[in-house]
């Protein structure tokens, strides 16, 4: 009974503390930009504005932004369309789809918070410094997307995986330095 109790109480503490575990064990690496240009199209933009006007501040937004993207999209191997707009129509994505919905919508307002941007990165997955790519031989799995959130000077604010938040709500990822 002891034991039954230690093991729950262990598997509360992993659960509860999730994200801080996930960060400690593994890094992003990124690797290159993913070309993204400012989509003009309606009904992402009228998404956007409505999840701008029930958030308080930056990170109200990008977590207003993250729960729509995973509750929107269900992951696949393919992509759901060269477009946010494409993906959102499709209800399917995978990493790729998941960053591009998310930076098309965060981009319509980021701006506003001290002249914030995102721009979608190909990255590297590592744990405890081991690229976990170089475990697999498939195209699938040669990089993972991401979204990296920038202030106006550069610094990063934060970086935030799409796909991995639809599964865990792990909220923010850690760069490899």
């Amino acid at each position: 009974m002891k034991k039954w109790l230690i093991s729950l109480a262990l598997l509360l503490i992993i659960i509860g503390f999730r994200g801080h575990v996930y960060r400690l064990l593994v890094s992003y690496e990124v690797r290159t930009e993913r070309d993204w240009r400012r989509e003009g199209d309606a009904m992402m933009t009228k998404l956007a504005d409505s999840l701008h006007r029930q958030s308080t501040g930056l990170d109200e937004y990008v977590q207003n932004v993250q729960e729509l993207t995973a509750h929107r999209l269900n992951f696949t191997a393919k992509n759901g369309g060269s477009t946010a707009a494409a993906i959102w129509q499709s209800r399917h994505g995978n990493c790729i789809g998941y960053a591009k919905l998310t930076t098309a919508l965060l981009n319509q307002h980021l701006s506003e918070y001290e002249g914030a941007f995102a721009y979608q990165a190909v990255a590297k997955l590592h744990f405890f410094g081991f690229d976990l790519h170089r475990l697999f031989d498939s195209p699938f799995f040669k990089d993972h997307d991401v979204v990296v959130i920038k202030a106006k000077g550069g610094e990063v604010l934060r970086v935030i995986d799409p796909s991995l938040y639809d599964y865990t709500l792990i909220e923010s990822v850690r760069l490899k330095h």
